[in-house]
């Protein structure tokens, strides 16, 4: 337009208003019986707070944007449009020399859920765009927890000289356990339908040689 002719044009970049206070807080405590005899221990316990901002969380969509660009963003969302919920992990390995000089070390892990909430999913009137909407926030609803327990046996062969021949047999979620990761957060007829379980028992057997 002749009007604009000789204005410099001029370009503002900022940061989306309250895009800079994610916050997360991690409280962790651990214990070690250092091994004596036979047996050594160990156990920890890790609980975190997050306040932070996401479009989604594990592929699952709760807003169109990670950060309020419209007003459906601050939809059940704690102050300047941020989701708070909570995780935690507990886990204890050790291990213990059995008789015939059989090494045993197993590992338990117990650990929250993903939290989540329900969203809708809709299409804006005369445009041509998908809008996602949280029906509720973040952590209302937390999918299972879960427990896994592994564990390794080794049998140690020493050769002539300073050589070793190991023997393991590995056993992963020996439990069996069979926990949704993740499943389909929007409502409609898939809500609830698990997208991803913990993985079967696998058993693995191998040997290793040290020279």
């Amino acid at each position: 337009r002749p009007d604009f002719v000789g204005l410099r044009a001029s370009n503002v970049l900022t940061n989306v208003a309250n895009s800079t206070r994610s916050m997360y807080w991690t409280w962790e405590v651990s214990a070690t019986r250092r091994r004596q005899g036979r047996w050594s221990l160990g156990a920890g316990f890790t609980h975190t707070w997050n306040r932070d901002h996401a479009s989604g969380y594990q592929g699952q969509l709760v807003r169109n944007n990670p950060y309020v660009f419209t007003p459906n963003d601050l939809l059940h969302t704690a102050e300047g449009g941020a989701h708070e919920f909570r995780t935690w992990t507990a886990k204890a390995h050790g291990t213990y020399d059995a008789p015939w000089d059989l090494h045993i070390a197993p590992v338990l892990r117990h650990q929250s859920g993903q939290p989540f909430g329900r969203t809708f999913t809709g299409q804006l009137p005369n445009a041509n765009a998908t809008v996602t909407l949280l029906a509720e926030p973040v952590g209302t609803r937390r999918l299972d927890n879960i427990t896994l327990v592994d564990l390794r046996v080794e049998k140690r062969l020493r050769l002539p000289g300073s050589h070793r021949l190991t023997a393991f047999l590995d056993v992963f979620n020996v439990l069996n356990a069979n926990p949704e990761q993740n499943l389909v957060w929007s409502s409609g007829p898939s809500y609830f339908r698990p997208l991803s379980i913990v993985s079967p028992r696998v058993a693995k057997v191998g040997l290793s040689f040290d020279w």
